[in-house]
């Protein structure tokens, strides 16, 4: 055998042992750690009424192909859950089946007349806000079925620190006549009954709201009197994005 080949026989068991140590190694040490995708929004509501407290909201983020009402159209009986007794429970329950919906919120607390109430909403599985929708509503306590907030308004490309604001509506559910008795209404001012499932507004369609009478001016019957009044805008709601 000759010195070459000697030579060679010598070398190739230290090969091999420098692919082993090199080529097989499976450490993933110094990868770099997955980043999770998130998005965090600080969402504030205040109260714009002198007299109306605004039961605690139903906050929706989603993407286009959910859509809490239409103007002019039925309300569902979701929305009329939260238009006649406050609770935002049935609405998130079911924007929850929805697969537009990427996160639902019901507000903390009850906001009183000239408060605020400010709380923030984590997003999972998304890096912007682009092509994300807010809906946010809540109910005005002392009428028969009067709702605001916003509905299906973009949130655009939000960098963090950016802020963006709505005054919302006062929008009338169509479902229950507005007779402002004592019985008919679960706000403070008369602690009557929450939800009625039987329909006797006539135009039983989501309209903007021409505002409440009062025994002030001449309805014997109702329990509100000139505080519970209000204009439009009812609530401002302010996002930003803080992550």
């Amino acid at each position: 055998m000759g010195l070459r080949t000697l030579k060679q026989i010598a070398v190739l068991p230290l090969i091999s042992a420098m692919l082993v140590a090199c080529g097989g190694d499976d450490d993933d040490d110094n990868d770099p750690a997955p980043q999770t995708s998130q998005v965090q929004l600080q969402i504030s509501l205040t109260n714009l009424t002198s007299g109306q407290p605004q039961t605690p909201a139903a906050v929706i983020v989603h993407r286009r192909g959910y859509l809490a009402f239409n103007e002019g159209e039925a309300a569902s009986v979701e929305l009329e859950d939260l238009a006649e007794s406050g609770s935002p429970a049935a609405l998130l329950t079911a924007a929850g089946s929805n697969a537009a919906v990427l996160k639902t919120y019901a507000g903390p607390a009850v906001v009183p007349p000239g408060g605020n109430r400010t709380f923030t909403m984590t997003l999972d599985g998304v890096s912007s806000t682009e092509g994300l929708y807010l809906t946010g509503l809540t109910m005005l306590a002392n009428t028969n079925d009067a709702f605001t907030g916003v509905n299906n308004v973009l949130l655009g490309n939000m960098a963090v620190g950016d802020t963006m604001r709505w005054n919302g509506p006062v929008w009338d559910a169509g479902t229950e006549a507005n007779t402002e008795t004592a019985a008919t209404m679960p706000g403070p001012a008369a602690n009557g009954e929450g939800t009625n499932v039987a329909r006797d507004d006539l135009l039983n369609k989501v309209t903007f709201h021409q505002g409440v009478l009062t025994k002030d001016q001449g309805l014997a019957s109702s329990a509100l009197d000139h505080t519970h009044r209000f204009d439009q805008p009812a609530v401002a709601i302010r996002v930003t994005r803080v992550q």
